[in-house]
């Protein structure tokens, strides 16, 4: 979804509808001179925001729920609500589990935003990441097109330079005459 790790962990059951996730709330770290407390309320950019689900979210989220055993959060451990350090944690373990490079929520959310980048108007992609367009295109919209879409695009290029160069040639001549 593309969802920051402190608004994963701070999900529930009741911010999800038929058709969204509601992000309403998101766990965050205040850090004062001599401690840090973790706290959840406003998203970071204090925006709500809604991501649509789509039926692999929905039957994601519907094995998810066949093991809350009515917990109220999404993800949760013995001690409560899973935190940020713990679900990061589990992604790492997870990625070495599957003997793939460890990577993090942020790596995760930068390639849903490629990927969406590709398909949507960069003010739908930003506004469901929770970002400004400028902040979106600058940090988190990297190249994934594949090297066939790029050979195809330099070879329509190259063809649109030649047919101007002849265009070009043509007109002098029709100058000439």
């Amino acid at each position: 979804t593309g969802m920051r790790v402190g608004e994963l962990v701070a999900l529930r059951w009741e911010n999800i509808d038929n058709d969204y996730i509601h992000i309403v709330v998101a766990e965050r770290k205040k850090r004062y001179d001599k401690h840090t407390e973790i706290e959840v309320g406003d998203p970071k950019n204090h925006k709500k925001r809604h991501i649509p689900i789509t039926d692999e979210i929905r039957a994601l989220l519907t094995e998810i729920q066949s093991f809350s055993n009515g917990n109220e959060w999404l993800f949760y451990n013995e001690d409560g609500r899973l935190k940020e350090n713990a679900a990061s944690s589990s992604l790492k373990r997870r990625c070495k589990e599957a003997g793939i490079r460890p990577i993090s929520f942020h790596c995760i959310r930068r390639t849903v935003s490629s990927y969406l980048n590709t398909k949507l108007p960069r003010e739908a992609v930003a506004a469901m990441l929770g970002h400004l367009p400028t902040t979106n295109e600058r940090f988190y919209d990297y190249d994934i097109s594949e090297k066939a879409d790029k050979i195809k695009a330099l070879s329509g290029l190259s063809l649109n330079v030649i047919n101007f160069s002849t265009y070009k040639e043509a007109k002098k001549e029709a100058k000439a005459q």
